[in-house]
C-alpha cells in the first residue's frame, strides 16, 4: 500500500477524492482516513491520512509492514506531528532495511524496505540533507517541475492595520471590477472569516442583490462614522500589526493593485450574486467540501479561508487570491512557558504556497494587502517550525507513550533545546506521568525515564500534561 500524509483533514479528503477521479479508481481503492472517517477498505491500494493517523499506526506498528512506499507532502508547514513523523519514518527505513537483508540471509519472507518520500514546493532542504542525525547518508533531492499557470503579483501601495477592512473592500473591487472567475480570500481565524462572509453577503449576497435598487444605492458611509462592533473585528495584538511608515514610502505604485484613496466601501453595482463559503478547520468536513462543488449558475465564488486552504488542495476556477499578509499562530512565551495564539507576519514560502491557488486551473491574479517593501524587509524566508515555538512537554509525554526511550536523542528534523527536553521529563516526573528507573549499560548504571499506567492515559488527551493529569482523576473517580 501506499500511504500519503497530509497536514490537514480538508487536503486528506479532497487529495483522495482528486486521486481517485484521475486514476479512474474506486474509492475502495484510493482511500482515506481522518480522526472520526474513513473510507478504507481491504482492497485500498493508496491511502491518504493525516500525518497524526500514521503516528496512531506507527505505536501499533513499529515497522509499518502493510505500506510499500510512504509520501510526506506538504512538508514545509513543519507542524510537531510532521517533524516527529519524519524523525519515526527515518528509523523505520533502516529498520525495515535491515530486516529484509537479515530475512533474505535466512531465506525467510519480510517486508521489502519501506521508500520514503518527502515532499514539497517551498521546502527549506538543508534540514533534512544535512541532517545526519535524521539521515546518516544525505538522500537524494529530486527536482520536478510543476505545470503552474503564470500568477500576477499586485502589492498595496500601503500596509493599513485594518486588513479586515481592507480585504473586504479589495474582495468588493475584484467583483465588481474585474471579468469572472472564483476569490479567494485568506483571513488569520474563524472569527475573521465569519465576519467577513457576513460582510459581504449583507452586501452581494442573492438575498442582498434581490432587494438592491436604484434608489437603494447611496454613497458608502465612511468607517470612521460607523465604526465596528469590537465583537465583530479580531484584529490581533497591536505588536503584531504595528508597520512602518518609511517602508511603505519606498513602494513602487503598482496601477493593477485596485487601490483607491477612498476609505470607504465601495457600492457599485453589479448584477452578478458571490456565492460565499466559509473555510476554517473546526467546520465540519460535509461543510469543508463545498468548496469544491461548482457554484449555482450565473454566480462568483468566494472562498473566505484560513491557512487551512494554502497548501494541497485545488478549489476550481479560483482566478483571484486576496492574500491578508497574516496568520494566527501558537506561541511559548520563554520565560513563563505561556502559550498563546498571536497574529503574526507569515513567510515568503507561505505567500508563494497562497498565490499559487490562483494558478492551478488557468491564469490568476493575487492581491497581497501589504506593500513589497514590507514583505522584503520583514518576512522571513520559511516559517518557523512548530516544534520550537510550543511547549514541549506533551511532545515528551506522547514519545514517552510511543515507547521512544531517549528523546533528548531523537532525530528531530529541527530539534528543540535538549535542556528543555530534560526538564519537560523532570517536571512529568513529578506529575506522575513518567517514573524514574535504573538500567546498566556497561559498567555504567544509567537513570532513565519510562511512562506509568496515569501518563498513558493522560497521552490520549489533547491538552497540556497538566490538565490531561485533572481529567484522568475525575475520570478515575467517575468509575469510584
Amino acid at each position: 500500500m501506499i500511504g500519503i500524509t497530509q497536514p490537514r483533514r480538508v487536503a486528506a479528503v479532497s487529495m483522495a477524492r482528486r486521486v481517485a477521479h484521475e486514476l479512474q479508481l474506486s474509492n475502495n481503492h484510493v482511500s482515506h482516513q481522518i480522526r472520526y472517517d474513513a473510507t478504507t477498505s481491504p482492497h485500498t491500494q493508496i491511502k491518504f491520512m493525516t500525518d497524526g493517523v500514521l503516528l496512531r499506526e506507527l505505536a501499533q506498528d513499529l515497522t509499518l509492514a502493510k505500506y510499500s512506499v510512504v509520501i510526506v507532502d506538504e512538508a514545509h508547514e513543519r507542524s510537531v506531528n510532521t517533524d516527529v513523523l519524519i524523525g519515526m519514518l527515518s528509523r523505520v527505513v533502516k529498520l525495515r532495511e535491515k530486516r529484509w537483508i537479515d530475512a533474505k540471509e535466512k531465506g525467510m519472507d519480510a517486508p521489502r524496505p519501506l521508500r520514503l518520500v518527502i515532499m514539497s514546493a517551498t521546502l527549506r532542504v538543508n534540514d533534512f540533507t544535512k541532517n545526519s542525525m535524521l539521515f546518516s547518508t544525505p538522500p537524494p533531492v529530486v527536482h520536478i517541475g510543476a505545470r503552474q499557470h503564470p500568477v500576477t503579483i499586485h502589492f498595496n501601495r500601503r500596509t493599513v492595520q485594518d486588513y479586515v477592512t481592507e480585504a473586504i473592500k479589495k474582495t468588493s473591487k475584484i467583483h465588481t471590477r474585474l471579468p469572472p472567475g472564483g476569490i479567494l480570500l485568506f483571513m488569520t481565524g474563524q472569527q475573521e472569516v465569519q465576519t467577513v462572509c457576513r460582510k459581504l453577503s449583507q452586501r452581494y449576497g442573492a438575498d442582498a442583490l434581490s432587494k438592491y435598487t436604484i434608489e437603494a444605492v447611496k454613497p458608502a458611509m465612511s468607517t470612521r462614522i460607523a465604526e465596528p462592533e469590537a465583537e465583530e473585528m479580531d484584529l490581533g495584538t497591536a505588536e503584531d500589526l504595528d508597520v512602518d511608515d518609511d517602508l511603505d514610502n519606498e513602494v513602487q505604485e503598482d496601477e493593477e493593485a485596485l487601490d483607491s484613496d477612498d476609505e470607504s466601501l465601495p457600492l457599485a453595482e453589479s448584477d452578478t450574486p458571490m456565492h460565499i463559503l466559509p473555510l476554517y478547520s473546526l467546520l465540519p468536513s460535509s461543510e469543508q467540501q463545498r468548496v469544491f462543488e461548482d457554484p449555482p449558475e450565473s454566480t462568483r465564488l468566494v472562498v473566505v479561508a484560513t491557512n487551512v486552504a494554502e497548501t494541497s488542495i485545488t478549489i476550481p476556477n479560483i482566478k483571484y487570491v486576496v492574500d491578508c499578509g497574516r496568520a494566527k499562530e501558537r506561541q511559548i512565551d520563554p520565560r513563563s512557558q505561556v502559550q498563546s495564539y498571536d497574529i503574526s507576519w507569515i513567510s515568503k514560502a507561505s505567500a508563494a504556497q497562497r498565490a499559487g491557488r490562483a494558478g492551478r486551473t488557468g491564469p490568476g491574479h493575487c492581491y497581497r494587502l501589504y506593500s513589497s517593501a514590507l514583505y522584503e524587509e520583514l518576512f522571513h524566508d520559511f516559517s518557523v517550525p512548530e516544534i520550537l515555538r510550543t511547549p514541549v512537554d506533551g511532545l515528551v509525554l506522547q514519545m514517552k507513550a510511543m515507547n521512544i526511550d531517549n528523546v533528548a536523542n531523537f532525530p528531530f528534523p529541527t530539534p528543540p533545546n535538549r535542556s528543555a527536553l530534560i526538564g519537560s521529563e523532570r517536571m512529568l516526573v513529578h506529575l506522575g506521568a513518567l517514573e524514574n528507573s535504573d538500567a546498566v549499560s556497561g559498567s555504567k548504571r544509567v537513570v532513565h525515564t519510562s511512562v506509568t499506567s496515569l501518563g498513558k492515559v493522560m497521552a490520549l488527551f489533547p491538552v497540556a500534561p497538566r490538565y490531561a493529569k485533572l481529567i484522568a482523576q475525575g475520570l478515575s473517580l467517575i468509575h469510584i
